[in-house]
C-alpha cells in the first residue's frame, strides 16, 4: 500500500462462454477486483496478458480456438511470472492430467458461486506471494 491506496488486484479472464464470463465479472467486481480484460480465445489471450498485465489469470481449459487453456497455461508458465487458476466443468482424468503438468495455482469448478471463486483466487494470490515474497 503506498500512500494509503490500496492495489485492487487485476483479473484477466480467458473464457469462450460469454454468460459465465459475464457473471465472472460481475463477481469480481462485487468482491473489488478489477477486471483487466477479457477474451474468449487463446491466441488473444496471450497478448492480453502481455497488454495488461495482470496480477491472475482466469482460465478455461478448454477454450475454444488455435490455443487451449492448457496451452496457454504454458505460455505464462515459460514467458510470466503471473499466477492462474483453471476453469472448468471437464473433470476428465486425462485433460486433468495435462492440466496439472502447469502447475495451476487452483481450479474453479463450474457452476460455481461467488464465495467459491473468491475463496479460490485469494488462495491462489497468498501461495503465489508465498512464492514469491
Amino acid at each position: 500500500m503506498e500512500d494509503g491506496v490500496v492495489h485492487k488486484k487485476g483479473v484477466l479472464i480467458v473464457e469462450d462462454e460469454v454468460l459465465i464470463a459475464a457473471e465472472i465479472e460481475m463477481y469480481l467486481e462485487e468482491l473489488g477486483f478489477t477486471v483487466v480484460g477479457h477474451t474468449l480465445s487463446g491466441d488473444l489471450a496471450i497478448d492480453l496478458i502481455s497488454e495488461s498485465n495482470p496480477d491472475i489469470v482466469l482460465l478455461d481449459i478448454s477454450i475454444k480456438g488455435s490455443l487451449n487453456g492448457i496451452e496457454v497455461a504454458q505460455f505464462i508458465r515459460k514467458n510470466h511470472n503471473i499466477p492462474f487458476l483453471f476453469l472448468t466443468s471437464h473433470s476428465d482424468s486425462v485433460t486433468l492430467e495435462k492440466a496439472k503438468l502447469t502447475r495451476p495455482y487452483g481450479y474453479v469448478v463450474k457452476p460455481f458461486n461467488k464465495k467459491d471463486l473468491n475463496d479460490n483466487i485469494q488462495e491462489a494470490l497468498l501461495t503465489y506471494e508465498r512464492e514469491n515474497g
